[in-house]
């Protein structure tokens, strides 16, 4: 196998830097091009500060790109088209030109390629990180944040300046920084514990595509068509559904409800019009979207819409006893299932998908049973993934009408458990999408899984079931659940932070998680980390956040009587203050450190500042007393409020009703 090199680049309208980076050796290397003749700044011609001309060595960056397999950061659209416009000749400055119509027009990377006929050859091993890793159209330096790398920065310089000879070496260091952070990225795409990059290697092998760089719904898309077109012996295009279409729901023969107020929303349901909105979209009706549903013989509310059913406790703790037993049911499956239960399929595939479809999901199961993990994650990524493309209208498989059978079908499948349990005496505290969470008094316990059992043999469906010592919710969305035998469940902002997740002051929630699980002190656990990525907060903040360093006092208000307040300017910012009486003199920034789009800090027993936003002066949320952090130290710091995070802590534990 190739070894490994991350690449990135740094271009400005006189200087090109591609840089490359060993993920194994860490070994760096840098190639530079800068053309001759004047630059912007007259100052440094007459200082000599103009470098002779330099071209990119060509020969030495195809050789890297044949010898090593190359890892990018939104390389397919930006890095890996410009440095091939680069090899085949073109001027720094015409690079540059293209980098800002790939930005201000936002060209996808085949659209530059057929703009600028620029083709990278299909010989270059490269991976693009940017949709594998399952974020949410984020940026590198957020990855970041999220993965606690050493360093965040943002560009040093603005991406229009000139550069001049003594500025190269800090954008070598830049773009060194974006390498380790790559490198982060890569390391936890290929986690053995999760490993996105093997799984898609494999489906790759599978269906000859190379699936590398896709993300979850890409790959379900890919794998989908591919099997379907070689089903078919034809092609398969994109359906067209016109804005405004409208859908009427068809329910499964076995969704039945004795409830009244059930029965009143099944018939609202049925009676309902759903149409496509100008996104494409579908618009949930009125009965449906946001309503919220109060079973007669049960005290919980559940809202419906296009997310899914949820339940609406908030504040609430649930403790088994050996008397009420706390039990979690979740339908295996359940979208997919629903699919094929339903016998749904896009019309422009025909009955093929639901053998196409069919197969995937038998072949899951079997190789769950077996044990094949690698198998199993592989055929689940193409599963889930095909629900997700049935609501995009740029995909194959875009039909409206299936995400709306879906998950409507869920949502009243779902209500027609809970009905059936709350009858029995057997009352449901948490319902979320695909699973329900039942106190049971014991003697019970056999009532409840017949129920269960029944509502499966009817639906075809099927269900796991696991026990919970314990259920403490902020809100259905953020919960920790103490499992059977020891250890915790968590949701929301009780998560551990990941590519998904900003870091949140973590040490906050593994206090509580440590508290409710085996009773640990909430100072023991706080004061005993010695880990301050533990203690960060990493948020993104449009138009960059600064660190106030000064401050002077304005006294320039005056009345303006259309707006009913009185105002003063403060740079950009207008300043306004509704009351009678004149305002006191405002204290504004006078000076700041700039931190960046992505800054990190924690909270310190040195700091009374807060960090604002550039654009507008505001806080960002949070941020009292901060100690911004952009560097991860080696040693922990000496002033760590640890007095605020384990009074958050105590002010968590009664958020989730643990504690009054």
């Amino acid at each position: 196998m190739k070894r490994t090199l991350v690449l990135d680049i740094e271009l400005y309208s006189n200087y090109l830097l591609v840089m490359f980076k060993s993920i194994d050796t860490r070994r760096v290397m840098a190639f530079e091009a800068f053309p001759s003749g004047t630059f912007a700044d007259p100052q440094a011609l007459d200082a000599g500060r103009v470098s002779d001309p330099q071209a990119l060595d060509v020969a030495g960056i195809t050789r890297i790109l044949r010898e090593f397999r190359i890892v990018t950061f939104n390389g397919l659209d930006f890095d890996m088209p410009l440095l091939w416009m680069a090899l085949s000749g073109r001027t720094v400055s015409e690079v540059k030109a293209a980098a800002n119509h790939i930005i201000k027009g936002g060209l996808r990377g085949w659209q530059f390629e057929q703009h600028y006929q620029i083709k990278v050859p299909k010989w270059v091993d490269h991976i693009d990180l940017k949709e594998s890793v399952p974020g949410v159209a984020i940026s590198l330096k957020l990855y970041g944040g999220r993965l606690h790398s050493k360093r965040l920065q943002d560009l040093p310089i603005e991406p229009n300046a000139v550069i001049l000879p003594e500025r190269r070496a800090g954008l070598r260091t830049y773009c060194e920084n974006d390498l380790d952070t790559t490198i982060d990225l890569w390391l936890k795409a290929t986690d053995p514990k999760g490993d996105i990059i093997a799984t898609r290697e494999l489906m790759s092998a599978e269906f000859g595509i190379d699936l590398r760089s896709k993300s979850d719904a890409q790959i379900a898309e890919a794998a989908i068509k591919a099997s379907v077109v070689k089903a078919k012996g034809e092609p398969v295009y994109r359906q067209d559904v016109t804005p405004g279409t409208t859908y009427r729901f068809k329910p499964m023969p076995w969704l039945q409800f004795n409830d009244p107020v059930l029965r009143a929303k099944f018939e609202q349901v049925l009676a309902a019009e759903f149409y496509v909105k100008a996104d494409g979209k579908v618009q949930m009706p009125a009965c449906l979207e946001g309503a919220s549903v109060q079973l007669s013989t049960g005290g919980s509310v559940y809202r419906m819409g296009v997310g899914g059913l949820h339940s609406s406790e908030s504040a609430a703790a649930h403790v088994a006893t050996p008397d009420v037993l706390l039990r979690d049911t979740d339908v295996v499956s359940y979208y997919p299932s629903l699919i094929l239960l339903c016998g749904l399929f896009p019309r422009n595939m025909g009955a093929h998908f639901q053998r196409v479809y069919r197969d995937f999901f038998d072949r899951r199961i079997h190789a769950k049973k077996v044990g094949h993990k690698s198998t199993a994650q592989t055929l689940k990524i193409v599963l889930n993934g095909t629900f997700g493309k049935l609501g995009s209208r740029y995909s194959v498989l875009y039909s409206p009408d299936l995400m709306l059978q879906v998950t409507v079908t869920g949502q009243l499948a779902l209500l027609m458990l809970i009905e059936r349990l709350e009858a029995a005496g057997i009352a449901v505290v948490s319902a979320n999408t695909d699973g329900i969470v039942q106190k049971c008094p014991a003697h019970l316990d056999d009532v409840r899984r017949q129920i269960i059992a029944r509502w499966e043999r009817e639906t075809c469906l099927e269900t796991e079931d696991v026990g919970y010592r314990g259920l403490f919710s902020r809100d259905v969305n953020n919960y920790i659940a103490l499992k059977e035998g020891g250890g915790v469940k968590t949701k929301g902002v009780f998560t551990p932070p990941g590519v998904m997740k900003n870091p949140d002051f973590d040490i906050i929630a593994e206090a509580v998680c440590a508290w409710l699980d085996r009773g640990t002190p909430i100072g023991e656990t706080v004061i005993g980390c010695q880990d301050i990525r533990r203690f960060v907060c990493v948020q993104r903040v449009t138009g960059g956040a600064q660190m106030p360093t000064g401050t002077q006092v304005l006294d320039n208000w005056e009345w303006n009587k259309t707006a009913g307040a009185w105002e003063q300017w403060h740079g950009q910012r207008l300043l306004k203050e509704k009351r009678k009486g004149r305002p006191k003199p405002a204290v504004v920034t006078a000076d700041a450190v700039y931190l960046g789009e992505v800054v990190r800090w924690y909270r310190s027993t040195r700091s009374t500042q807060h960090i604002e936003k550039v654009g507008n002066g505001n806080k960002v949320p949070s941020s009292d007393n901060a100690m911004p952090c952009m560097e991860l130290p080696d040693t922990m710091p000496a002033d760590v409020d640890y007095d605020w995070y384990i009074g958050e802590a105590c002010r968590a534990l009664r958020l989730i009703g643990a504690v009054t």
